[in-house]
């Protein structure tokens, strides 16, 4: 069954394949259009740099008037992130795993953003300021901008819009440690792999 939903995918697709931004890749599962892979790469020139950032994209047949799901899977030390201070064991680098998630009903302003203790963030453009004209790529390169460009004003995590306004290196220092996590783990071989 071919909807509106599904027909804007394959197009958000195709343009991801001619196209994609610099550092950002997704593509559907084989099984289903509606679930995608992502790997955001951290933005050169900033503590993120050389990051692999592995997302999970979850769409409804209301897409693109309703905002996907988003979820990061690997951890990310940052104000607006909740998911930095989770272990392993608990799965957080699995693809089933919600340790931060985008679920974009957002309440910012502005390209700002904060993740609550359950994982939601809000970024302005994806709720209020949603429009159906915001593709994967455009929804993926908010999330890439946001890890450099955080907003301390509406922290998710306290810590480390602390440590991003009083003490620079020692926040870079723990940004770092997340980046090199982020390269140990090879679960995510293909964006066609089916998730654990």
């Amino acid at each position: 069954m071919t909807t509106n939903a599904r027909r804007r995918l394959l197009r958000d697709l195709r343009e991801l394949k001619k196209e994609a931004p610099q550092g950002i890749m997704a593509a559907p599962l084989d099984s289903n259009i509606l679930q995608w892979k992502a790997v955001i790469f951290g933005p050169p020139g900033t503590p993120f740099e050389d990051g692999i950032f592995k997302l999970s994209m979850k769409f409804t047949e209301e897409y693109p008037d309703k905002s996907p799901t988003v979820t990061f899977v690997t951890p990310v030390y940052h104000p607006n992130s909740t998911s930095s201070h989770l272990s392993h064991s608990i799965g957080l680098m699995h693809w089933h795993c919600a340790s931060l998630r985008f679920c974009f009903t957002i309440h910012c302003v502005c390209l700002c953003g904060a993740v609550y203790t359950n994982g939601n963030i809000c970024l302005d453009i994806l709720q209020n300021q949603w429009r159906s004209t915001y593709s994967v790529a455009g929804v993926l390169t908010s999330i890439q901008s946001l890890l450099d460009e955080p907003n301390t004003a509406s922290p998710a995590n306290a810590d480390a819009a602390h440590l991003f306004q009083t003490d620079r290196v020692e926040y870079e220092r723990k940004v770092h440690e997340c980046v090199e996590a982020s390269w140990i783990d090879s679960r995510f071989t293909s964006a066609s792999s089916e998730p654990e």
